[in-house]
Order: C-alpha cells, then structure tokens, then sequence
C-alpha cells in the first residue's frame, strides 16, 4: 500500500509539474511586473526645472498599458508642452516579451501643429504573454527640439 502511495505521489507531482512548464514556457521579463493588469510612465516637469542646454518645451509626458479583458490591451500617450508649440508628437509602441528580448508588436501615432496636448491611443488583440509599451514623446518650437521616452512596466496578459 505504501508503494502505490508513493508512486500516485509521484506521478500526481509530475503531472503537476508539467503543467507548470507549459504555463511557463516564457521567463518573465526584466525589471517590475504589474499585478493589477495597469502600469504607467509618467513624467512632470516644472518650468525651468531642467537643465538650461535642454529645450525644456514639455511639461508632461505618459505612457500607459492596461489589460482590458477578452484577451485585449489598451495603449496610450500624452505629451503636454508649457505653451503652444510648433509640432507636437506622441507615438506610443506595444511591446511583447518572447523570453530573451522586447519585439514591437503594434503602435500607434498622432502629431498636432500649434497646440499644448497630443494624446493617441490603441486596443490591440493579443496572445497570453508579458507585455509593455514605450512613449516617444516629441516637442519642437523655432529652433527648440526636445525628445523624451517613457517605459511603463511589464503587465501579464493571460
């Protein structure tokens, strides 16, 4: 009778450890996970706050990714300026992790002439995983250029 416990044991624990590997044919990526299916980058800047050689044209600059159920997630980006500026571009890309690198999988992109605020956002179907997205976020006036990113953190999809 012991042996046949100890048998069913095994094999039950076998069993259960193979599930285990499917679930985790992926290792999960670098740096943070978000548990609740939301991560954000934000970034705020008080006028004046940034080096003088830098442009210092943006104010605020975010990215976003939320896992909006039914195997879907959400992208978004804003890049707010101090003033009204020339050109002004958000473009917000969805990453996937495969288990050794970051691949783009979609993005999304507005630009707005002569404003303060660019926003864009995207619902992407897809496939059980890690994911995260990126920010460029650009401001341009007469001769002032300035470029910054966000990365929010990996959010798990399933």
């Amino acid at each position: 009778m012991f042996r046949k416990v100890v048998v069913l044991t095994m094999v039950l624990m076998l069993a259960g450890f193979g599930t285990v590997l499917a679930q985790g044919d992926v290792s999960p990526p670098p740096g943070e996970i978000a548990k609740d299916g939301y991560a954000e980058d934000e970034v705020v800047v008080e006028k004046g706050r940034i080096s003088p050689d830098l442009a210092n044209l943006l104010y605020r600059y975010v990215s976003s990714i939320e896992d909006v159920g039914n195997g879907k997630v959400e992208i978004e980006g804003t890049t707010q300026t101090h003033s009204s500026v020339e050109s002004l571009t958000v473009e917000v890309t969805l990453q996937r992790w495969t288990g050794s690198e970051w691949t783009d999988v979609t993005s999304v992109r507005t630009s707005d002439n002569n404003e303060r605020i660019a926003t864009t956002s995207k619902t992407e179907s897809v496939e059980p995983g890690y994911y995260r997205a990126i920010g460029t976020h650009n401001a341009f006036d007469g001769h002032l250029r300035q470029t910054e990113t966000t990365q929010t953190s990996s959010i798990i999809v399933e």
